[in-house]
């Protein structure tokens, strides 16, 4: 039997693949990372049952793989016994074409997917700055921080914010392409600016972005900024 376990949350895959190591009371265990295997040691180690006839449980830790890394090994991964244990472990996730998610595709295998939930929500962050909700705004902020979520980006969903507003505000034809429950929104949102504060907020916004790509302004504090100019 084989078990894939993968995900950027390493502490929970790695719980889980040792989880199902122990659910194996008898027999031999191995643990193995990928390079310093070869398909002859890992045949070796899933195919052998031991003095008393226990079975066989291995993880195999491939973080960092790539497909190019397991030249050799399908007809060993394929011919894991059912009987015995093959756990393949990744403390990074794993894309959808690396050679073992391939695999576990078309041979119908089992696979454990284990990723962070995001907690932060950049449109939550987004709505609370232009509905001038300050305590929502540096919530959402926080919970964005926690993320890592690039400055850059939070900054660009900013412009982008303010752009629609403008939309908004002078009725474009973009703004009478939008769903009706994002007309109603903005057009209560623009009441919060008028016109002139939403053209001299942009305006205020693209030198604060030239100031700081010319490193006038520290990158950490533009994002403070920016949230200040438009809460203002």
């Amino acid at each position: 039997m084989i078990i894939i376990v993968h995900g950027d949350d390493s502490a929970k895959s790695r719980a889980q693949a040792i989880n199902h190591f122990k659910k194996q009371a008898l027999g031999t265990k191995f643990e193995l990372k990928l390079e310093d295997s070869t398909p002859d040691i890992l045949y070796e180690l899933t195919h052998k049952k031991d003095l008393f006839g226990g079975y066989t449980s291995v993880i195999l830790d491939i973080t960092g793989s790539k497909s190019p890394d397991f030249e050799g090994y399908q007809k060993i991964l394929e011919s894991v016994p059912t009987e015995n244990t093959l756990i393949i472990f990744s403390s990074k996730d794993l894309p959808k074409n690396h050679f073992v998610i391939k695999m576990a595709q078309k041979e119908k295998i089992k696979v454990f997917e284990n990723n962070p939930i995001p907690s932060g929500n950049i449109f939550k962050f987004i709505d609370s700055l232009f509905n001038k909700d300050r305590v929502g705004t540096y919530k959402e902020l926080t919970s964005l921080a926690k993320d890592d979520v690039d400055n850059f980006y939070i900054f660009s969903m900013i412009l982008y914010g303010l752009r629609n507003l403008i939309h908004a505000d002078i009725k474009s034809v973009k703004f009478q392409q939008m769903q009706s429950f994002q007309q109603t929104k903005l057009s209560q949102q623009t009441k919060k600016f008028g016109e002139s504060k939403l053209k001299n907020l942009l305006e205020e916004l693209y030198l604060l972005d030239k100031r700081v790509k010319t490193g006038e302004i520290d990158a950490d504090l533009m994002i403070t900024i920016a949230i200040e100019k438009v809460l203002c």
